[in-house]
């Protein structure tokens, strides 16, 4: 039996196999142009590997003095990357919540961790809840909701303990957004002591 397959070649991502300068057999993607990746030399040093499409490989070794430059650069990219996830609509508390998080991760060993897509929302209200409600220090609280999955962390939102605290916090930030709890200035009594000079 013999069915036809209509495919838009466009949308199909298929590997090409490149022999590179060095004889090596590298497979990339179709969309991409190059492949990189980071070797450990076994003597505190490493070196990069950048294998390109058209064959070509490059091989910059990091040695001990540029290592220190190479981290800075790569934590604050890190750190950049991870506050840039958020966009400029969700709150900016989440986000520094998350970077908290992502700096235990790190320091666990957890460079890679996979984190989903509206994980961290609403973060910086569980956290000062957790805080007001059990009255435990602040970086207690962060390590342990950095061990905890979404779900978790959803449920402790959702708490009748919780709850109630979280929506009071909310609405003070959207008061606060909106620019209402701010101290109102009588300007016309101002311009009456002004005129009275």
């Amino acid at each position: 039996m013999n069915a036809e397959i209509n495919v838009n070649v466009n949308e199909v991502d298929v590997t090409n196999q490149v022999t590179m300068t060095d004889g090596r057999v590298v497979e990339f993607s179709k969309r991409s142009r190059a492949n990189k990746d980071i070797v450990d030399n076994g003597d505190g040093t490493f070196t990069i590997v950048m294998d390109f499409k058209n064959g070509e490989t490059r091989k910059y070794s990091i040695e001990h003095c540029a290592l220190i430059l190479y981290a800075k650069h790569g934590a604050l990219q890190k750190f950049g990357d991870t506050f840039n996830a958020f966009g400029k609509d969700e709150d900016i508390d989440d986000a520094i919540v998350e970077l908290d998080d992502m700096h235990l991760r790190i320091n666990r060993g957890e460079w890679t961790a996979q984190r989903t897509a509206g994980e961290a929302k609403g973060g910086s209200m569980l956290l000062a809840a957790l805080i007001e409600h059990l009255g435990i220090a602040r970086e207690k609280v962060q390590n342990y909701l950095s061990n905890l999955d979404n779900k978790k962390k959803f449920a402790l939102m959702a708490s009748a303990e919780l709850s109630p605290i979280i929506a009071r916090i909310k609405q003070e930030k959207l008061e606060k957004a909106a620019g209402k709890g701010k101290e109102t200035i009588d300007t016309n009594s101002l311009l009456d002591e002004i005129k009275g000079l």
